[in-house]
C-alpha cells in the first residue's frame, strides 16, 4: 500500500491555525480554567524545605530547579493532521484518508524526528486504521514500524518507508506546496 501526505515539516506547508480551548460549556465556566493559586495553597500544610531531598547534576552550584539551556533545545513538537492522498492518472491526487499524530525533534539540527501517527482510511468510515512509530530522518528515506491497527488492520505489524518527494505542479492545487511524503507500507 502506498499513499502521499503533505510534509508538515516543510516550512512552506501552512497548517490550519490552532483554536484556543473553550473556557465555557453551556455558558458556564469550566472548573479550574485558571490556576487556583501558588503553593502552598491557602490552608495547606507547609513543608520544611530542609526535609526535601535535593538533586544535583554533579556540578557544584547547579541544583535540580535550574533549567539548563540544553534542556530547551530538544523536543519541539509538530502536529500531524493531514489528508492521505493517492495519485491516480485520471484525477490526480484523490483523498483516501487522514493522518493524525506528532513529530518530536530528536536531534540538535532537527534532521531526525520521532514520529507517532495513526492513519484512518475512508473505505470503512475511518474504522480501518494503521499506527506508525519510529524515527523519521528528514534528509533521507526512513523506515518506521507499523505497530498495530483497527478494523481490517487489527494486529498489523510490519514497516513503512517514508521519503520526501516533489510532485508535479500540475497535480497540486495552486498556492499549495508540492513537497509531499511518499509512504510505502509493508505488512507482515
Amino acid at each position: 500500500m502506498s499513499f502521499y501526505m503533505p510534509n508538515v515539516l516543510n516550512s512552506k506547508y501552512k497548517q490550519a491555525p490552532i483554536t484556543p480551548p473553550t473556557t465555557k460549556v453551556n455558558n458556564q465556566p469550566i472548573p479550574f480554567t485558571k490556576p487556583i493559586g501558588l503553593f502552598p495553597p491557602v490552608g495547606g500544610i507547609p513543608v520544611d524545605p530542609s526535609s526535601i531531598p535535593s538533586q544535583t547534576f554533579g556540578l557544584d552550584g547547579i541544583a535540580s530547579g535550574i533549567i539548563l539551556q540544553e534542556e530547551l533545545e530538544f523536543g519541539m513538537v509538530n502536529v500531524i493532521d493531514v489528508d492521505l492522498l493517492e495519485k491516480t492518472k485520471m484525477y490526480g491526487l484523490t483523498l483516501i484518508g487522514q493522518a493524525k499524530g506528532m513529530y518530536v525533534a530528536s536531534s540538535e539540527n532537527g534532521s531526525n524526528q520521532m514520529m507517532a501517527m495513526t492513519t484512518s482510511f475512508l473505505d470503512n468510515d475511518y474504522k480501518d486504521e494503521l499506527r506508525f512509530f519510529g524515527v523519521h530522518s528528514v534528509s533521507s528515506e526512513s523506515h518506521v514500524a507499523v505497530i498495530g491497527g483497527t478494523g481490517k488492520y487489527t494486529g498489523a505489524n510490519g514497516y513503512a518507508t517514508i521519503k520526501e518527494v516533489k510532485l508535479s505542479s500540475k497535480i497540486v492545487k495552486d498556492g499549495e506546496s508540492n513537497i509531499f511524503l511518499l509512504v510505502d507500507v509493508y505488512l507482515g
